[in-house]
């Protein structure tokens, strides 16, 4: 573990030691992105998109839906919690600047509530977050959004939205992803001692298809090639021999990451910075990646470590999501004994 003693070029923060999935995904997507988002801690000025608050918006309103039950009667009560989430960050005047807003919103989950009518998940937990051992000094952090009982077993659903219709392609974008595995061991650590008798199933990416009412024609039909919002899920599950190339792979990329921690301390003076390499094939990500004006005019961006206009310095802890999950949980290995912490 790294700690606030070490000798660093770059101030230390807290966070550094604190890794899930989406950090390790990052690094695994670039090193040099990981340095400028994490070690760093910048990250582009909010106000052009709306995606993320307006995904946990709707994370919001599937807690109502997962609890309640997929009912039509049950939209009323999530749209309710979906806005009193996102009206903390987009005033009513800002919902025509989007395609995403709450009108999008409510229609889409009411497809949502007709397509799986009558639904049920035997839910065991729902907004969960902490972390579990990998090895005897790297844990991993998480948060899921709900934890289910099945006759096959144990599973947990994980929701993502999206604008575009869902294909196979999709679902595929799933298996060899950090996230669900890391659920998987998530389950074992926590729940495997705890009902011993219920299998490990699985993790369900829950994917929601987010699109704003048709525009009708005079006579009230949809325009041509309209087609409704239609919600995917992907099942993904691991034999153990899978779940022990994602545990290796996760200690090789967590020790990477420290590894070129230490290197980045001795490179303040050179031409170049070997540390946190690039990535030249991560460069045309979603949406561009944010920091390649860095990357193609800086050889050592450990001599430009001064914020830019246009980014501020906001680290992604992930324990920050601790502070609105409705059960906390942290597994020590040593001892083997999970410590609990309810949130009010």
């Amino acid at each position: 573990m790294l700690t606030k003693q070490q000798d660093c070029v770059v101030p230390f923060h807290e966070s550094w030691n604190i890794v899930d999935s989406s950090k390790l995904s990052d690094a695994y997507t670039c090193m040099r992105l990981y340095y400028f988002r994490h070690i760093l801690g910048w990250r582009k000025i909010p106000g052009q998109y709306n995606d993320l608050e307006f995904g946990s918006a709707i994370h919001a309103a599937m807690e109502v839906i997962l609890t309640k039950g997929t009912s039509l009667s049950n939209l009323d009560e999530a749209m309710n919690e979906f806005i009193k989430y996102y009206r903390q960050y987009f005033p009513v005047e800002t919902d025509i600047l989007f395609v995403k807003n709450p009108i999008s919103a409510r229609y889409s989950l009411e497809q949502y509530l007709t397509q799986y009518s009558g639904e049920v998940h035997n839910i065991i937990d729902i907004e969960i977050a902490g972390e579990v051992p990998i090895t005897n000094d790297l844990n991993i952090h998480f948060k899921i959004d709900a934890v289910a009982k099945g006759p096959q077993g144990l599973y947990v659903l994980e929701h993502k939205t999206s604008g575009r219709a869902f294909s196979q392609n999709w679902g595929n974008s799933f298996l060899m992803e950090i996230q669900p595995a890391t659920y998987i061991h998530v389950l074992h650590c926590i729940y495997g001692s705890a009902m011993p008798d219920t299998p490990i199933y699985g993790v369900y990416i829950n994917g929601i298809c987010i699109k704003p009412p048709p525009k009708l024609k005079k006579d009230g039909t949809p325009y041509a090639n309209w087609e409704p919002p239609y919600n995917m899920r992907a099942l993904i599950r691991k034999s153990p021999d899978m779940m022990n190339v994602w545990m290796v792979s996760t200690i090789l990329k967590m020790l990477d990451i420290r590894q070129n921690i230490d290197t980045m301390n001795n490179e303040i003076d050179r031409q170049i910075m070997l540390a946190f390499p690039i990535n030249p094939k991560a460069c045309s990500m979603y949406r561009g990646c944010p920091f390649i004006d860095f990357c193609s005019s800086w050889a050592n961006p450990l001599q430009h470590t001064q914020c830019p206009p246009g980014f501020e310095v906001k680290f992604w802890n992930p324990r920050e999501k601790e502070i609105t999950a409705k059960r906390v949980v942290r597994c020590v290995q040593k001892s083997n004994i999970s410590t609990e912490v309810k949130n009010d």
